[in-house]
């Protein structure tokens, strides 16, 4: 080790050691008493005097005895400090009681006059509890009507392919007063639906009878625009039917005529 490194350690365990001790409520205590005792000292430290005169006012008018320098330089900045430390935080706790009970009070004043109603901390934690239950019976009762919003699209859609079938394929018989109508249902054409559309159209069997547009994106392993086209030439197909939710979510329903083909395959490739 370098004397140069060597001293800037010293000087720096120095200065360490140093800001410890100034930092100790006894040290800042003294040094701020005896300051405030020997005021005189600097006074004359600090005059346009030459040093010779300085010194000699300093042992004439600041410490002019031997008494003067134990009394002065020792004796009252070590009681002054004493007391600033043991006594001074006595009348320094009732005055912060005090002056916390008085600003209590003006605010009390204050939120009376202001109209405000005063609560306890438990009455807050209660109030902000019903808060909490209340969002959450809010949310339970907006998720459920969403589900009946799906599902009412979802037979609205189904009535409303019915209602086009009846239009579409009942036709008038006869011209007399009692005409007869006959019913021709046009089911779509089994032939016209391809592998993938017959997978597509399993996966809304039983309970999955509404799949979202995102959910069948992340069921079915190819690109989406082939899967978006392939859905829009099943509803075309009137397989599936299409809607949208309140949230803007776009979903697909299995119409009857194609969960009564999707059956009808299942039976003919199962004949027991």
């Amino acid at each position: 080790m370098s004397k140069s490194s060597m001293l800037e350690e010293m000087v720096e365990t120095a200065r360490v050691q140093f800001v410890e001790r100034l930092s100790s409520p006894l040290i800042g205590s003294f040094v701020i008493a005896w300051c405030l005792w020997n005021f005189k000292f600097f006074v004359v430290l600090f005059s346009k005097e030459s040093v010779v005169e300085t010194f000699r006012l300093i042992d004439t008018v600041v410490f002019p005895t031997a008494e003067s320098v134990l009394r002065n330089g020792v004796v009252y900045p070590l009681l002054s400090a004493c007391a600033y430390i043991f006594l001074y935080p006595i009348p320094a706790r009732f005055v912060y009681s005090y002056s916390r009970k008085q600003a209590k009070v003006t605010d009390e004043l204050r939120k009376k006059q202001d109209g405000e109603k005063l609560i306890t901390e438990n009455e807050r934690t209660e109030l902000r509890e019903q808060v909490v239950e209340r969002e959450a019976v809010h949310k339970k009762v907006v998720r459920d009507l969403h589900l009946q919003i799906v599902e009412l699209q979802r037979l609205n859609s189904e009535l409303a392919d019915y209602a086009g079938v009846a239009r579409d394929d009942i036709r008038f018989i006869g011209n007399g007063p009692s005409g007869v109508f006959e019913e021709t249902r046009t089911e779509p054409d089994a032939s016209q639906l391809t592998k993938p559309m017959w997978e597509v159209l399993e996966l809304f069997r039983g309970s999955n009878a509404v799949r979202s547009e995102d959910e069948l994106f992340g069921l079915i392993s190819e690109d989406q625009n082939k899967v978006r086209h392939r859905l829009s030439e099943m509803v075309r197909l009137k397989v599936l039917s299409i809607g949208k939710r309140p949230d803007g979510l776009v979903v697909y329903v299995a119409t009857r005529e194609g969960r009564e083909l999707f059956k009808r395959r299942i039976n003919q490739s199962d004949p027991s």
